[in-house]
């Protein structure tokens, strides 16, 4: 979710508004940001080679402190090297951001109308942390303050009734489109959907178990898709993607009240196929991405081949969507093992909760940027690289020991260079 209250993590140096720091006795510090006055982080200014530049956030208490460094004419390698192989390209980026959920407008509208556009630039302006991909609910979810969908009421197959709720025009709508002034209309969205009317649904409720969709009631939850694009179309607001629907599993899960549809991998592949796929190919957003699945790792790579193993599905799915629950026990080989397995379809990280370490991505590796080969030399020092649109490379590096670590960078294109990473810190090195 995009988190929203008066404080935001950010901070810089030079002709950056420098970090207000609060401290709630949790060791550590977040930044305030209020109606008079909010941190900012400029864009980065390019510097010619051998020059570098750096950025450091730590738990003791920067925030994007910059420097500069340069790379010597030597391929030195030591026992703790990071390397950068520039030759090796993986995959593209689409963007980084949070959700445009009833939650993320209740606590906006806590503020006065400075704060809320101090807290919004904070987020969206270059000045930011430039999130550029943003998720916006179909309805309501488990950040909302009740359940609802867009024709509640009597049954209603050709949705005659449908209308957008008042969470819309006070919570989302204003807020998005703020937004999109802040990043001159280069803000990106997705919509997920949680629940279906409950009398499209085999439980009659938003929730619950073996919610499923009724099968008469498949192609009435395909128009519902378009009838939400054409009403937020109304309003000036288009999407770049949808996922078919959050969390499928949670509806298997007992006692649970999270708003959700269950999907059987074969019902979901029949829907995408006769009814879905077709009526947003036909529609007046056929160029949408659909993604499938939005649920965890847990799910792959045996989900989406049940669903991607009939053709004409596996023709209308652009896309797999992930979250990050319990990745602290599933191996990320198995996103490895899904790419492998459908690398026509890109997979998008669709929902966590993150930190300060998020907005070094969000900051630095825009949308277009290609990652690059790297290693590192321990699992407590991890890396990662980016060939940028601008051709800058950027990389990431995140220190999860309690020390400061001596590294040493290599790139067989730049040379070497030596960087102490501070504890419990994330660094990004930026060079062209």
């Amino acid at each position: 979710m995009l988190l929203v209250s008066a404080l935001v993590v950010l901070i810089g140096h030079s002709l950056a508004q420098e970090c207000q720091k609060r401290d709630y006795g949790n060791d550590g510090h977040v930044c305030v940001c209020n109606s008079t006055y909010c941190d900012t982080v400029p864009p980065p200014s390019r510097v010619e080679p051998p020059s570098y530049l750096i950025y450091t956030s730590n738990k003791a208490g920067l925030r994007f402190a910059k420097s500069e460094g340069r790379f010597i004419e030597s391929n030195e390698i030591s026992d703790k090297t990071i390397q950068i192989h520039p030759n090796e390209k993986y995959q593209e980026i689409f963007g980084w951001g949070g959700a445009f959920t009833d939650s993320t407008g209740v606590n906006l509208n806590s503020l006065d109308e400075p704060a809320q556009d101090n807290l919004l630039r904070a987020y969206f302006s270059n000045d930011g942390i430039e999130y550029s991909l943003c998720r916006v609910p179909i309805g309501g979810t488990d950040f909302s303050e009740r359940g609802y969908s867009y024709d509640d009421g009597d049954e209603d197959p050709k949705l005659e009734n449908f209308q957008l709720a008042p969470e819309d025009f006070k919570l989302k709508i204003p807020f998005i489109k703020k937004a999109q002034n802040l990043t001159w209309g280069n803000l990106r969205f997705f919509a997920s959907v949680w629940t279906a009317p409950k009398w499209m649904k085999t439980n009659r409720e938003y929730n619950g178990m073996w919610g499923f969709l009724r099968y008469e009631m498949y192609q009435s939850w395909a128009d519902y898709f378009v009838k939400f694009f054409d009403k937020y179309s109304e309003q000036g607001i288009q999407f770049w993607g949808l996922v078919t629907g959050n969390e499928p599993s949670l509806a298997m899960v007992p006692f649970t009240k999270i708003n959700s549809v269950a999907w059987t991998p074969a019902m979901l592949s029949t829907w995408v196929r006769d009814n879905l796929g077709p009526t947003i190919r036909n529609s007046s957003y056929s160029k949408i991405k659909i993604m499938m699945l939005d649920d965890q790792r847990l799910f792959l790579p045996w989900y989406p081949k049940l669903v991607l193993n009939d053709e004409t599905t596996h023709m209308y799915v652009d896309g797999i969507a992930v979250h990050w629950y319990y990745d602290f026990l599933l191996s990320p080989r198995l996103l490895t093992e899904t790419h492998d397995s459908f690398p026509d379809k890109f997979l998008l990280a669709t929902e966590a909760c993150h930190g300060w370490t998020f907005s070094h991505f969000s900051k630095f590796v825009q949308r277009g940027s290609i990652r690059l080969g790297s290693s590192t030399f321990c699992d407590k020092v991890m890396v990662v690289a980016f060939q940028r649109p601008d051709n800058a490379t950027a990389v990431v590096i995140l220190n999860r020991a309690n020390k400061v670590v001596p590294v040493t960078v290599v790139d067989d294109a730049r040379g070497s260079t030596k960087l102490n990473l501070s504890e419990s810190s994330i660094t990004t090195m930026l060079y062209w």
